[in-house]
C-alpha cells in the first residue's frame, strides 16, 4: 500500500550538508531528496532525489519549500504531519484526490485542445504520471533513469508514454538515414539450412515477421532436422 509523504521523509541539501526545515533559505538549496516509505510494488525505504531547476518553473527545490513551511504553520507542528495537509481558517484540512483531480482537468481546459490535442474529460490524477514520464522521454532521458526516478518496478511506465504525441519521434526520420546501408558479418561456420541462422530461407519465425505475403506459402515440417 502506498503511504502518504510526511514532512520528516524530505530533505532539503546543499551539497552534503543537510538544512533544517526551520531554516530561511530552503528555497535556495541546491537538492530534495524524498523518502517513498511504501509503494504499491511492495518496495519501501525508496529515496529519489530531484535537483533544483534554473528558473522558477516548475523548480522542485522551491515548491516543497513552500509545502513544507504551509505545513509548519499549522499549530502543534509535528514533523510526522502528512504533506497532504494545510491549515484553513484554524482547521485543519486535507487535500484529496478529487481536489488534484479538478485542478488538472481546469488547467487542461485553460491551455486548450488546440496546443494539447485532448479536452479535460480525458485526464485524472494519473495524468500526472503519464506527463511525467512522456516529458522526460522526449528529454532523451535514459528509460532506465525514468524507471528509477519515478519508482517503476519493470518497464511498466511504457504505458504511461503515448505514441500519438507529435513529438514522440522527432528527429528519428533524420536518424534514420544517416547510414545508408548496412554489412552483415559473414559466418563461415554457419549452416543456411538451419533455421536458427539469420537469414535463412527456412526461418519461419523471421518470415512471421514480415508479415503475410500471398507470393510465399510456407509449412511448417512435421519434425526438427536441427538440434
Amino acid at each position: 500500500m502506498t503511504k502518504i509523504i510526511r514532512v520528516v521523509n524530505v530533505q532539503f541539501f546543499n551539497g552534503k550538508r543537510e538544512l533544517l526545515y526551520n531554516g530561511p533559505f530552503l528555497h535556495l538549496e541546491k537538492t530534495i531528496s524524498i523518502n517513498f516509505r511504501s509503494q504499491k510494488n511492495n518496495e519501501k525505504e525508496k529515496i529519489v532525489t530531484i535537483h533544483r531547476t534554473t528558473g522558477d518553473l516548475l523548480n522542485p527545490v522551491t515548491h516543497w519549500d513552500f509545502t513544507v513551511r504551509r505545513i509548519r504553520s499549522i499549530p502543534v507542528f509535528d514533523n510526522n504531519y502528512t504533506v497532504n495537509m494545510f491549515p484553513e481558517r484554524g482547521v485543519v484540512r486535507f487535500i484529496i484526490s478529487k481536489e488534484i483531480k479538478d485542478i488538472i482537468k481546469e488547467d487542461v481546459r485553460a491551455i486548450g485542445k488546440a496546443v494539447l490535442g485532448f479536452g479535460k474529460k480525458y485526464v485524472s490524477t494519473h495524468s500526472n504520471h503519464s506527463a511525467a514520464a512522456m516529458t522526460m522521454y522526449l528529454a532523451t532521458v535514459p528509460v532506465f533513469t525514468i524507471m528509477l526516478i519515478g519508482r517503476w518496478y519493470s518497464d511498466a511506465f511504457l504505458l504511461y508514454v503515448h505514441r500519438q504525441v507529435q513529438e514522440f519521434t522527432t528527429g528519428i526520420s533524420s536518424r534514420m538515414v544517416l547510414n545508408d546501408s548496412y554489412f552483415t558479418i559473414p559466418d563461415k561456420d554457419a549452416n543456411i539450412e538451419n533455421p536458427r541462422t539469420p537469414g535463412a530461407h527456412n526461418n519461419f519465425a523471421a518470415a512471421a515477421q514480415n508479415g503475410s505475403n500471398d507470393f510465399q506459402h510456407i509449412t511448417a515440417p512435421n519434425f526438427n532436422l536441427f538440434q
